[in-house]
């Protein structure tokens, strides 16, 4: 526990955190929280949700093979939501066109979550 605590806090990013994950463990937290996924019988959609969410981030880009896009995109949505507020909206018109998702439905239920976590802050 202690060894990836220390490679938590020395990663700026989450890409960095995947490459000394893979460097340590020879395994990246997507890749292994996907097959964990699976293992559970998750869905299709949800595992890959997990298995592409570092990609989705970096390049803004929903992966051409994803049977359910929505899904990936509504996560990439959410970790904007979470860990970079004032990306949302950028997110979201870079990610509800690929997914085919109406861009101002989503715009306005994300910030809609967003209100309702400050309220319960």
């Amino acid at each position: 526990p202690e060894h990836y605590r220390s490679m938590w806090r020395a990663a700026k990013d989450d890409h960095e955190l995947a490459s000394l994950e893979h460097t340590g463990f020879g395994v990246s937290h997507d890749a292994l929280g996907a097959a964990l996924c699976e293992s559970w019988g998750l869905a299709a959609s949800a595992v890959a949700s997990v298995r592409y969410h570092l990609q989705v981030l970096e390049t803004g880009e929903l992966p051409p093979q994803l049977t359910r896009p929505a899904v990936c995109a509504l996560s990439a949505v959410a970790q904007a939501l979470l860990a970079a507020p004032d990306a949302l909206e950028l997110r979201v018109q870079q990610l509800a066109p690929q997914a085919q998702l109406d861009e101002t439905l989503l715009l306005r239920a994300a910030r809609k979550v967003a209100e309702q976590l400050d309220d319960a802050a």
